[in-house]
């Protein structure tokens, strides 16, 4: 499926999530990456960079700077559900900053930021940010609280679109694609 940005460009999912994932990893050090979406940022990392796997950070003792997964579900509260079988279970002391870059919808086209998950998750309360192809989301004392909406969207359509209460930040910004 294809989004067409501001009448200039059309877009994937996908590269709408990796295009504003890139501004998040500019000054990271080391960083994890769980399968899926995340993996699509691998020929975008520099060189000198870092970079484990989910498996490898369970066994590190040091932190990462940054660990970003797909997720089946994100709670208000952060918790995560990977998916994929087999996932590890991770701890929040595991990296400085988690992000869940994932689409916003599952494939029966429901909303995957939820009140409370509906398994157990792999990582409870680890979610700091969410990126989808409708905006930016933090998790904060708030719950889920929108920071950026994706060009050619609104406020309204993401408020529609998560499965539990949404706050907008009082700043809100147009999510940035493209140069």
């Amino acid at each position: 499926m294809f989004f067409v940005l501001a009448g200039k460009m059309a877009f994937t999912v996908e590269q709408i999530i990796i295009t504003r994932l890139l501004r998040e990893i500019a000054s990271v050090k080391s960083i994890a990456l769980g399968e899926g979406i995340p993996q699509l940022l691998i020929p975008h990392l520099p060189e000198d960079g870092r970079v484990l796997s989910l498996e490898d950070v369970t066994e590190e003792a040091a932190a990462v700077d940054l660990i970003i997964v797909e997720a089946t579900e994100v709670s208000r509260t952060g918790d995560i559900c990977l998916p994929y079988e087999g996932a590890p279970q991770l701890q929040k002391e595991k990296a400085r900053q988690w992000i869940v870059a994932t689409s916003h919808f599952n494939q029966r086209g429901e909303g995957k930021l939820v009140e409370t998950v509906t398994t157990e998750p792999q990582c409870p309360g680890c979610a700091d940010l969410i990126i989808t192809e409708l905006g930016v989301i933090a998790v904060s004392e708030l719950g889920f609280e929108l920071r950026e909406v994706a060009p050619g969207r609104s406020s309204d359509d993401v408020r529609a679109a998560v499965q539990t209460s949404l706050h907008v930040a009082d700043d809100i910004d147009l999510m940035k694609l493209g140069s």
